[in-house]
């Protein structure tokens, strides 16, 4: 009894259509929910893949001869991030070059194990690290600028060039 009591009987349902034909605002107010709807759960789905922080699209490792960069792709404005190097071959002494451009986009906080040197060569910030007990070196940054940075990455006589995109 109570679920008939719920349905609209057939003037019900007739004044509704009658409704939706004399306000049109209706139907466009239902596509625009539909489409944002969607739009949310494309967001939602981008998150959870990692587009705005660590996940399947932001990890990046890119693998070479002599050492391995970990990092994150997608990065945020005024966020610490860190990049992991590791190194296949750790003598006592690794010299670490980053260009100029990278640092005027990215501010370096800290490296990991402390650098016994920094110098400047050649358009390049190089630090100079002992890495005789680790393979490991950690660069903790922080993104100053949205866009698209290139950062070239030497270890030693080795290069790489790496691309993460900044957003607010």
């Amino acid at each position: 009894m109570d679920e008939q009591a719920n349905k609209p009987s057939g003037d019900q349902q007739t004044d509704i259509f009658l409704l939706e034909e004399k306000y049109p605002f209706a139907r466009r107010e239902k596509r625009v929910q539909k489409v944002f709807i969607a739009v949310m759960l494309l967001f939602l789905i981008a998150g959870f893949l990692g587009l705005f922080s660590n996940g399947i699209l932001s990890n990046r490792i890119s693998a070479g001869s002599g050492y391995d960069i970990e990092y994150q792709k997608f990065v945020r404005i005024q966020t610490p991030d860190r990049l992991f190097i590791h190194l296949k071959n750790s003598d006592s002494s690794t010299d670490i070059s980053v260009n100029r451009e990278y640092l005027k986009n990215v501010r370096i906080e800290q490296v990991i194990p402390r650098p016994e040197s920094v110098r400047s060569k050649n358009n390049q910030m190089v630090y100079t690290l002992n890495t005789a007990q680790t393979g490991l070196i950690i660069i903790y940054i922080k993104p100053l600028r949205a866009g698209i940075q290139e950062l070239e990455l030497g270890v030693d006589d080795e290069v790489k060039t790496i691309k993460q995109v900044t957003y607010f």
